[in-house]
């Protein structure tokens, strides 16, 4: 019993800090929720984080570089198109040269084969000179001309023919020969 005594008076001195516990909940409860507050007393109340943040600017700021990133995009899409279209002419100019090419070497092949034919007639007319006559004509024509055709002339008569030059004139041709045979 005494024991009993001891639980009850325990509880019942705890019971007025409960109490009072109480009564300061749900009078600070009654007071927020029963009178209209202002936004000065909230600020007071609750400090600057009861406001709400100001969404609306960074809505615009947000909005204005969405358009420049937009704008930026179309600029870039546009260049991408400009750059297309000059790979394209690009392309096609490259095609052109290359057809021009071909053609050109087509045309130098026959002129260079024109040229042979030319210069094989010219062999067969210096072969059926004289040497002097032959070595006269050699001796007034371009070097490297005189050479090739004396290169090429049947070797029994060019002898012939060097033997009835100028030695000068045939030292230089003779050098002008073996430089031909040497860039070959």
């Amino acid at each position: 019993m005494f024991l009993m005594k001891t639980i009850r008076l325990s509880y019942l001195m705890r019971l007025p800090l409960f109490c009072a516990a109480v009564l300061a909940i749900t009078s600070s409860f009654i007071v927020y929720s029963s009178a209209p507050v202002s936004a000065e007393e909230t600020d007071v109340i609750l400090g600057d984080t009861a406001k709400e943040p100001d969404f609306s600017e960074l809505y615009a700021i947000i909005k204005e570089e969405r358009k420049a990133l937009e704008i930026k995009k179309k600029e870039l899409q546009e260049e991408g198109k400009r750059l297309k279209a000059l790979q394209s002419d690009i392309t096609k100019e490259y095609k052109k040269l290359i057809t021009l090419q071909k053609e050109l070497e087509v045309e130098l092949s026959k002129k260079g084969e024109k040229q042979e034919i030319e210069i094989k007639n010219i062999v067969k007319l210096y072969e059926a000179m004289s040497p002097e006559e032959a070595a006269k004509a050699l001796e007034k024509m371009e070097l490297t001309l005189a050479a090739q055709l004396i290169s090429q002339i049947n070797p029994r008569k060019s002898g012939k023919i060097l033997d009835a030059m100028d030695t000068i004139k045939v030292k230089e041709i003779t050098k002008a020969m073996f430089e031909k045979q040497k860039n070959k």
